[in-house]
């Protein structure tokens, strides 16, 4: 059940100063951007985010470069497909616009069904919370500078999500009114040193907007990252190694990784990237020929497969040396490398400096094929490929 929590009188100056992060970071500093979305084109499902309807729900763009998430008597909901993966002792922000229109419910965020941080507009009444493990704690009256009357809820306004995680760091909303060039506290949640379990479930969350009954959200833009150092530290190393024997012409299925939907009994939200891979044949007998290496991502698949997870307990993925491809998938990368009996073997591989650039991230839930054909020649060769990534957790 919902809990709900009354805030404490929080004044702030009303002159323009500098944006300052909940452990002191300034936004001088550097931005490390993780979500970042607009809608100029359209809402892209395939690359940007996911939509979810029921009944009469919609998710569309507009003429007007918008994001239109819409309902009458159904439910609707637009998701970032990337998480800000926050940073201990780092602000993480979220800057989205929406507008509210309708006598139903609309919310708006940094949140998932299990956690995050929110702000509700339902029949003219605002309130906010924070979720963990999928149960709310509400704020009903807020302590902010700025009350809900001075917001023209029915345009477009701008509104900011930050927390500092650390368990409790205080989350905070914040939103930008008409004619006041100046940021405005709606709501900080009073966590620190008053909570004795986290205020968020997992720390990696992802932007949405949903409505339910007689509501539409008109949103233009998403941003969402951490302030200050956006390495890679804390993020955890894996390598996996493998081989085939080619069988004439066929495609050959190596391995196929999956990013697994849950690990450690939660739902997961990290992102595995593509650090390094090599692709190698070795010196056949006789003959001459070409092998042709491609990774392909979320392919249909054929075969029951025998899934080995990559390290219990330790990494998301696992992996699968039963299933063959069948078709489509999203090309990643394509190498060719050259053999030949009567001379040498042949290789390929490389470091990949950003694995986004390419393609090369698994999102939970996602799959990734490793397959190798001869292309030219005929001869039963042996294939063999390694594989090192990172899981940013």
């Amino acid at each position: 059940m919902p809990r709900e929590v009354q805030g404490v009188s929080l004044k702030r100056n009303r002159t323009f100063t500098p944006w300052v992060g909940v452990f002191g970071e300034q936004l001088a500093a550097s931005y490390h951007d993780d979500i970042s979305i607009q809608f100029p084109y359209g809402v892209n499902t395939d690359y940007d985010v996911v939509a979810v309807v029921t009944g009469d729900g919609a998710v569309a763009g507009t003429g007007g470069n918008l994001c239109s998430v819409s309902s009458t008597t159904g439910t609707a909901y637009v998701e970032s497909k990337d998480f800000v993966r926050n940073r201990p002792g780092h602000t993480a922000r979220f800057l989205m616009t929406a507008s509210f229109n309708g006598t139903g419910e609309g919310v708006i965020g940094a949140f998932n069904d299990d956690s995050g941080i929110w702000l509700k507009y339902s029949g003219g009444t605002i309130t906010a919370g924070y979720r963990n493990g999928g149960v709310d704690t509400i704020a009903t009256k807020f302590n902010g500078d700025l009350g809900v009357d001075g917001i023209n809820w029915d345009n477009i306004n701008i509104f900011e999500v930050t927390y500092g995680y650390l368990g409790v760091a205080p989350p905070m909303i914040r939103v930008l009114p008409r004619d006041q060039f100046q940021w405005h506290v709606l709501h900080t949640f009073l966590t620190a040193g008053v909570l004795n379990t986290t205020h968020i479930g997992t720390p990696i969350i992802p932007i949405r907007m949903e409505t339910s009954g007689d509501m539409e959200i008109l949103s233009a833009s998403w941003s969402g990252g951490v302030l200050g150092d956006g390495s890679q530290i804390g993020a955890r190393p894996f390598s996996w190694s493998g081989e085939l024997t080619l069988s004439g012409t066929d495609i050959g299925t190596v391995v196929t990784f999956e990013n697994m939907s849950t690990f450690n009994s939660k739902n997961n939200a990290v992102k595995v990237k593509l650090l390094r891979y090599e692709f190698f044949v070795d010196k056949p007998s006789n003959g001459d020929g070409t092998v042709q290496f491609d990774i392909i991502g979320n392919p249909s698949l054929t075969g029951t497969p025998s899934w080995t997870e990559e390290e219990t307990g330790n990494s998301v993925m696992r992996y699968d040396t039963v299933q063959q491809y069948d078709s489509g998938g999203k090309p990643i990368l394509t190498e060719w490398v050259g053999y030949s009996g009567s001379h040498n073997s042949g290789a390929a591989g490389g470091h990949v400096f950003d694995a986004a650039q390419i393609g090369a991230v698994g999102r939970p839930g996602e799959q990734f094929a490793i397959l190798a054909q001869n292309v030219n020649g005929s001869t039963a060769v042996t294939v063999r490929v390694t594989f090192n990534w990172e899981e940013l957790f």
